[in-house]
């Protein structure tokens, strides 16, 4: 071994600096597998679908009534809308109906989740009720997946009942803090441009993503003209053009190609939004998808034409015997005068 050559103190060097290296990457390792799993949901306990459900939401609430504080309060609700995405996420591919109940208490519920952030006039736990709304989605993408296409509207419309809870706080948070609320806007757009990418292929789930996405984009004019506020020295306009480049490659590209033509008004509307911010003119029309542009027709292959069938080349005709033409009368002979007298 090579160290066997070395001093002491070099051999020692070698393996701190070995070791240094290594420890490095496992933290760095151990950080991104924590962030990818930062976001558990709790046990769900009884479900809509047993008949003891009903104990389970009594206890709930006799807990909530008996909770004063505003922290523990908030605590309560955070704690009451995760059990109820837990619920969602066992049942999901199971039941419809149960799913649906879950899903109702939790929109609810959620409303009291964010006021309650807001009461308490402390930005860390806005800014924990803003973002807990992107987990909160990304756990509906996860029941979406596993529910019957043609019965999981409901789904959906939870999804744009959590954006439009999410930009009500974000609208009230921003007078104070619009600084952190622009990153939070920003976080939460390309989050579902994130999703809208991983599902642009799959023609279930790339609808409900472009409604989403396109949701966020219809509050661009209100933070253009309303969010004045520089982000270290950027304003707010130039700050979301960065966030969306990128973006219209996506849509007009895998996304534009798979997407059903239902969605094209959402599409053409999120588009003209990105450009907007990009600095570029709206298109009034979508360009066609690759599959509405007509195959060029192939140039039929000449038939020859046939040889002309040689015409036999008339034999001459023999020409009729002359008619033969009568004798001509022979001339009447004078009458000879009579003899004189």
């Amino acid at each position: 071994m090579v160290e066997l050559f070395l001093a002491p103190q070099y051999t020692i060097i070698m393996y701190g600096k070995f070791f240094a290296r290594h420890i490095a990457l496992f933290t760095l390792i151990f950080s991104i597998a924590t962030n990818v799993q930062s976001y558990t949901l709790p046990d769900p306990g009884l479900t809509p679908e047993s008949p003891f459900y009903f104990l389970d939401l009594w206890g709930e609430n006799t807990r909530l009534f008996f909770t004063r504080s505003g922290v523990a309060r908030f605590r309560r609700y955070a704690a009451i809308v995760e059990e109820r995405l837990a619920e969602a996420d066992t049942l999901a591919g199971k039941g419809i109906a149960a799913t649906q109940v879950s899903l109702d208490r939790y929109r609810a519920f959620l409303p009291a989740f964010f006021s309650s952030a807001e009461r308490l006039g402390d930005k860390t736990y806005s800014v924990d009720a803003l973002r807990a709304a992107s987990d909160h989605l990304a756990v509906l993408d996860h029941v979406s997946e596993r529910t019957d296409a043609e019965k999981k509207q409901f789904i959906l419309d939870t999804k744009i009942f959590i954006i439009d809870q999410q930009w009500q706080t974000l609208s009230s948070f921003a007078k104070q803090y619009p600084k952190d609320a622009l990153h939070v806007f920003r976080d939460s757009l390309q989050g579902r441009m994130g999703r809208l990418r991983e599902v642009a292929i799959d023609k279930e789930n790339n609808k409900e993503a472009m409604k989403e996405y396109a949701a966020y984009l219809s509050e661009e004019d209100t933070i253009l003209g309303e969010w004045k506020e520089t982000i270290d020295g950027v304003p707010p306009a130039v700050f979301l053009e960065i966030a969306v480049r990128g973006h219209e490659e996506t849509l007009m590209g895998p996304v534009r190609d798979r997407l059903t033509p239902v969605l094209d008004g959402e599409l053409l509307f999120a588009v003209n939004k990105v450009r907007e911010l990009s600095g570029l003119p709206a298109l009034t029309v979508l360009p066609p998808r690759k599959d509405d542009v007509p195959a060029p027709s192939p140039i039929p292959t000449p038939v020859p034409s046939p040889e002309p069938i040689p015409k036999p080349t008339p034999q001459p005709q023999p020409s009729p015997p002359p008619t033969p033409q009568p004798a001509p009368s022979p001339a009447p002979q004078p009458t000879p005068p009579p003899p004189p007298f």
